[in-house]
């Protein structure tokens, strides 16, 4: 007879994406200090790639703000692999 906990974690497991942490997965935080305070930095992926540097901003999703920027020829060597 099974309990409602053990069906639960079951469950949970089974929405659980199978990754293993590696250098292109695992995210690295890292404080920046500035004359205005601290900034947070998040590196995820090989340090010896392409970076690429983003920002939050209120009204724009991934789709609508990058697409047309990852069309630029100059973007082929970050985009590939």
């Amino acid at each position: 007879m099974t309990t409602d906990s053990s069906i639960a974690d079951s469950e949970n497991h089974l929405l659980q994406p199978d990754t293993l942490e590696n250098e292109y997965n695992k995210s690295k935080t890292i404080p920046i200090s500035t004359k205005y305070g601290f900034i947070i930095v998040t590196q995820q992926g090989p340090p010896n790639r392409p970076a690429i540097v983003t920002y939050h901003d209120i009204g724009y999703n991934s789709s609508t703000q990058f697409h047309q920027f990852f069309a630029f020829p100059e973007m082929i060597p970050v985009t590939e692999n």
